[in-house]
């Protein structure tokens, strides 16, 4: 059986004692039936892995708190390829799901960019925190990605162009993959 993910967002210490809040804690107990005494993963969302165990479980009819001891750490290194993805934000269960996906494959950042048909919504980013976190949890990444507010697409274009990271894949034959990947560190990806 694979460990069970929580996310703690605080620093991780080997021996230390780590509180999950109320929502882990519930998640923890109720959804993957964690019981005292069991192992669980810790993830920190910022490139801190830790295995820890079950140590107090507190269970009431409105609360559940869940403490639990961590027995070792694991720093983990960031991609070598950093992909910054760009999305013009289709409805919002569909957005839920283009976080989900890009944090599990270890997006650094994604950024809302507003066009001329783009469906206008109002920024989330509590719901967009909580679909990278699940993600997080689920996939087993370290690195939540930033998740950087909206900008219109002008303001956006500009900022890449700044950059450098400007380009684009379509060739005539739009089923062909480009060959190579740019050998730079990070990677502007436009959806």
């Amino acid at each position: 059986m694979s460990l069970r993910n929580v996310y703690f967002s605080e620093e991780l210490v080997p021996g230390e004692a780590v509180e999950l809040d109320r929502a882990e804690s519930r998640h923890l107990v109720k959804v993957l039936r964690a019981r005292r005494g069991d192992s669980v993963g810790v993830l920190n969302g910022r490139g801190t892995a830790a295995k820890a165990v079950v140590e107090e479980i507190v269970e009431s009819r409105r609360e559940c708190c869940c403490r639990c001891r961590v027995e070792s750490v694991r720093e983990c290194s960031p991609l070598p390829l950093q992909v910054h993805l760009l999305v013009a934000p289709p409805r919002p269960k569909f957005m839920d799901s283009i976080i989900e996906t890009a944090t599990a494959l270890g997006a650094a950042s994604i950024t809302p960019v507003l066009c001329e048909r783009s469906v206008r919504m109002p920024t989330r980013p509590e719901r967009w925190e909580n679909a990278a976190i699940t993600a997080l949890k689920q996939s087993g990444n370290a690195f939540l990605p930033e998740l950087r507010s909206e900008l219109g697409f002008t303001d956006a274009l500009g900022k890449s162009l700044e950059r450098g990271y400007f380009g684009d894949i379509f060739e005539e034959n739009q089923n062909s993959v480009p060959a190579t990947i740019p050998s730079e560190e990070n990677l502007e990806l436009w959806v």
